[in-house]
């Protein structure tokens, strides 16, 4: 399921909160919202048709799909694009970020869960205040246009 219900957001506080039902590891997930998602948040609820998912699908009581999301991308060109392709953009730039940031905050924000029993057993934060400044430097970075990153030069298969 791709899209929250409203219910999650947390607009005062910015944070989405994940129920632990809709987590692949079974854990609620708090995400910090960017100003920028707040924006997003924002206008999604204004228009939205006052039913309890903040994008709605065109099916009754049901949120978007992740293939609807997908097919956004290709109606905009992006027809290599997918829901891992994002995820995996981010977590190379943290890693790029790693000494300001640290590697747990990348994986955190990803809601990986802590390998090894001695160290989950150790670690028990979610890194939130961290995570909210990396997402905030993700939403810079994220909302660049082509020209604010200097020469581009492509690269063929």
């Amino acid at each position: 399921m791709l899209a929250g219900c409203l219910e999650e957001f947390d607009l005062e506080s910015k944070k989405w909160t994940i129920p632990a039902e809709r987590m692949k590891a079974r854990r609620a997930h708090r995400v910090p919202l960017s100003n920028r998602s707040l924006e997003i948040v924002r206008r999604a609820a204004e228009l939205s048709d006052g039913g309890r998912f903040l994008f709605p699908s065109i099916r009754l009581h049901r949120p978007w799909s992740e293939n609807a999301f997908l097919s956004v991308l290709k109606r905009m060109g992006c027809h290599h694009a997918t829901g891992h392709g994002f995820r995996t953009s981010f977590r190379t730039w943290a890693g790029e970020m790693q000494p300001q940031t640290g590697w747990q905050t990348a994986e955190m924000s990803l809601a990986h869960v802590v390998k090894g029993k001695t160290a989950a057993a150790y670690f028990r934060t979610d890194l939130l205040d961290l995570r909210r400044g990396l997402m905030d430097l993700w939403a810079e970075f994220a909302t660049k246009r082509p020209e604010q990153f200097g020469q581009i030069v492509a690269f063929s298969a």
